[in-house]
């Protein structure tokens, strides 16, 4: 994890003002329920320390979910169905895992934003190149649940952005005023 301030004169501004105009925290492997190795920017705007309690005015955070993350969710959810590889298609927004003995399975997932959160839920799922429904799956409308593993994000935060790229799955996260937790 690297945290960073945003500017030089961060450490007078904490002990003189409790104040600190913004604060950056990165991590390449930050761990959310079933999710591992998940990359994290996150950028905290006007934090202010004092009055028993730490508040900050804004929130902006960028998470990144490598393929590989979404593999070993996919199998932490199924532990008896293996996964042999997961890619992206940009163009089309969907995420293909091939699952099974060999990859016999094509599963593939769309993300969704719902309520503020980000989610992925299944287009279909093909076995020996015949489509299987969603709802022989166990899952209601195809939904896999919070890409976070989470109920609620921390601060206040609301998904506003789920995109398929490349490199996996980038949510963007943002919130407004609110007290951070265990300061």
């Amino acid at each position: 994890m690297t945290v960073s301030t945003g500017g030089d004169w961060a450490l007078r501004d904490l002990v003189v003002n409790q104040h600190i105009s913004q604060l950056d925290i990165s991590s390449d492997s930050a761990r959310f329920g079933p999710l591992s190795r998940v990359g994290v920017q996150a950028q905290l705007n006007d934090v202010r320390l004092g009055s028993g309690k730490a508040t900050v005015d804004s929130t902006h955070v960028q998470v990144t979910v490598p393929t590989q993350s979404i593999a070993g969710a996919i199998q932490a959810t199924a532990p008896s169905v293996s996964v042999s590889s997961v890619t992206t298609d940009p163009g089309s927004g969907t995420i293909t895992a091939a699952v099974g003995s060999g990859g016999i399975g094509l599963l593939t997932l769309h993300p969704v934003l719902k309520d503020g959160k980000a989610s992925l839920a299944v287009d279909g799922l093909t076995v020996f190149g015949h489509s299987v429904p969603t709802s022989r799956l166990g899952m209601k409308d195809g939904d896999l649940g919070t890409a976070s593993g989470a109920q609620t994000y921390p601060l206040g935060l609301k998904a506003s952005v789920a995109d398929v790229q490349p490199d996996g799955l980038h949510i963007t996260l943002t919130g407004g005023p609110s007290t951070l937790p265990g300061a």
